[in-house]
């Protein structure tokens, strides 16, 4: 009777067991599909290029720019509710017109409640070649001021980007080395403007990452 017991506890042990491998491989399974956006090499030059055109030439501003590597550091895996928000700027009277900051943006993506932490927030000085910490009011009129950039140049320059959770998790981002704009001429015409992150020298060759969600101006 004990034997019977026991064969029948290790049968459901058992069960669970395959159950569960069968729930952790479509886990991975679901992780996979939704791993890193790589471009080839051809197609981001054929974006990069575009920008040299008119109106496009403002991004030369932020193109090929050091990755803010101090908004990811840490162990992953990063909170549910992180990402890293990209937005563009612009005053005058200041050391440099035009600007690109970067903050770490908290809520959850599907329900499109993320709020920028501004504890966090950098922009990429031209001069010292390196991001550097800033305020919140300087920030709202810069951003501000870009808009009035889109108005004059039309549906672009998109306003901001956000790089969602899922990405920081499953591409190990401190691997990235830069960040590159383009115009992809095939695209929307609120999302022809890509943000994309580069890594040279890597194992495979170089790099091109695109995960960045753009937001046309009427967000």
């Amino acid at each position: 009777m004990r034997n019977t017991k026991l064969l029948k506890i290790n049968i459901a042990a058992l069960v669970l067991i395959i159950i569960s491998c069968g729930f952790i491989k479509n886990e991975k399974k679901d992780t996979k599909e939704e791993e890193c956006k790589y471009i080839p090499d051809s197609l981001a030059t054929n974006w990069n290029k575009q920008i040299l055109n008119f109106p496009y030439k403002v991004y030369q501003h932020f193109n090929d720019i050091p990755f803010p590597k101090q908004l990811i550091d840490g162990q992953l895996p990063y909170p549910e509710n992180k990402h890293i928000l990209f937005y563009f700027g612009y005053k005058t009277g200041s050391k440099q017109e035009f600007f690109l900051f970067a903050v770490i943006g908290k809520g959850y993506f599907k329900k499109k409640n993320i709020k920028p932490d501004y504890s966090t927030l950098i922009y990429y000085d031209q001069n010292l070649k390196e991001w550097i910490d800033t305020d919140q009011v300087f920030f709202d009129e810069a951003k501000l001021n870009w808009k009035e950039i889109i108005e004059n140049f039309g549906p672009l320059p998109t306003l901001y980007f956000t790089v969602p959770n899922v990405d920081l998790n499953v591409c190990i981002h401190k691997s990235f080395d830069r960040i590159r704009l383009g115009i992809d001429e095939g695209a929307e015409e609120f999302y022809k403007l890509k943000l994309y992150f580069f890594e040279a020298d890597s194992n495979e060759g170089n790099k091109n990452f695109d995960a960045c969600y753009p937001c046309p101006p009427t967000c």
